[in-house]
């Protein structure tokens, strides 16, 4: 999972027109962007699992 949060905020910052190297930047901006990595993260999960249910609830 940490793998998969630093790839996201990789991708994250790279959108930015400031960026100027991930390994560059200060620990405090890269845990921002881990921040942000992780609560994406946690709300595909919610969906895919909001969605598992709706079709548990449409089989029975």
């Amino acid at each position: 999972m940490d793998d998969e949060v630093e790839c996201i905020a990789k991708a994250f910052y790279a959108l930015q027109d400031e960026a100027r190297g991930w390994d560059g930047e200060p620990e405090r901006l890269k845990e921002a962007f881990r921040q942000d990595a992780r609560t994406a993260i946690a709300m595909v999960d919610v969906g895919i699992e909001a969605r598992r249910q709706a079709s548990n609830r449409s089989t029975v």
